[in-house]
């Protein structure tokens, strides 16, 4: 699993495309049926005719975007975009006339389109403001199952819901993360007060900078951390390291007990919760071939001191929920979770006793 697909309706009569999910991206883009790059030949994508819809409206402008290794570029345009049960009118979206690559490796394979809901998308105001949603809320819950290789492993779906949450977590106690706020306020982060590594009895904290803040992304099969902290996990995995996989540092499952747990302190003012991310979080097991046996892949990725941020690895073990009217960021613990949070707040603790790891 590298990304995340639902099913989106769009135009008049109602044309579907499978999509990927980015929480983290300010835009909806869809390939147009007129794409004719490699990217869009290659995967037998049909793209948006808009020519067949009645609410379509293109306008003059035209728009570049980056997301998974591609450049997508094309016209602005509003149409009428259907979700689950609700069609949304006059939605802005990028109807991409080219689509190419700009890495040696990218992601464009079994999805036609991205829906991104970043706090100041486009599109997700759109929604927010068609009066349709009774909340300006998003429920989500990743899907979970095996990482495997060559689809042996059972997998559940996932579950996005828009204006409000699942009905099986609409009474359960939630972890409340405030929004980081200024030059973060397009993405879903929380501010970051304290990281520390402990080793057994080592325990080394280790400094930020004072606005650092970690976002939460869906689109993303890492947790990003700072360089020299990553490397420094990289160093305890390198000496049973049986190669790479994919850009995946690979490694025997069974080393994950001696690692290191990364402690970080999440949230300002009196919503400040201590996480714990243990090897089980920062590593996932790819479930292989019967003949071939299980391996473990680091997915702790380098990054900036001041900007961190979890992908679906972490983000799995949660039900989330991105609540742009409260300015929060809601969490549940989900039954897979393998690392503890304690809430710090007006000198009371609250411990989440950790469950057992069944990734």
């Amino acid at each position: 699993m590298i990304l995340i697909g639902f099913n989106l309706s769009i135009g008049t009569p109602s044309q579907s495309f499978q999509v990927c999910l980015s929480v983290e991206s300010g835009f909806l883009m869809l390939q147009s049926a007129d794409c004719k790059t490699d990217p869009c030949q290659q995967y037998n994508h049909t793209g948006f005719n808009n020519s067949q819809s009645s609410t379509f409206h293109g306008t003059p402008y035209k728009f570049y975007q980056e997301f998974a290794a591609l450049s997508w570029e094309g016209h602005r345009a509003n149409e009428t975009v259907g979700v689950g049960g609700l069609r949304f009118p006059s939605v802005p979206f990028l109807l991409a006339e080219y689509i190419s690559p700009i890495g040696w490796l990218h992601f464009y394979g079994d999805y036609d389109g991205v829906l991104g809901l970043s706090p100041l998308s486009p599109a997700w105001i759109a929604m927010q403001e068609s009066g349709l949603l009774e909340e300006n809320i998003i429920g989500l819950k990743f899907p979970s199952g095996p990482f495997d290789v060559h689809n042996i492993g059972n997998r559940d779906d996932g579950e996005l819901v828009l204006g409000g949450i699942s009905p099986d977590f609409s009474s359960a106690p939630f972890i409340d993360l405030p929004l980081a706020d200024g030059y973060f306020a397009s993405w879903w982060a929380t501010p970051v007060q304290g990281l520390t590594i402990v080793n057994g009895t080592d325990i080394q904290p280790y400094p930020l900078p004072k606005a650092a803040v970690a976002g939460f992304v869906s689109a993303n099969p890492f947790i990003t951390l700072p360089s020299p902290l990553v490397q420094g996990l990289m160093n305890q995995v390198l000496p049973n390291s049986t190669g790479v996989v994919a850009g995946f540092l690979k490694f025997p499952c069974e080393i994950r007990q001696s690692l290191a747990n990364v402690e970080l302190s999440l949230g300002e003012g009196d919503l400040i919760w201590n996480i714990t991310l243990s090897p089980y979080d920062y590593s996932v097991r790819i479930w292989n071939a019967p003949e071939d046996p299980d391996f473990c892949v680091l997915v702790a990725y380098p990054g900036p001191g001041d900007i961190m941020s979890f992908g679906w690895p972490l983000l799995r073990r949660f039900y989330s929920v991105f609540d742009n009217g409260r300015k929060l960021i809601r969490c549940k613990l989900l039954p897979i979770e393998c690392f503890t949070l304690n809430q710090i707040a007006h000198s009371n603790e609250k411990t989440v006793t950790p469950k057992p790891d069944i990734d």
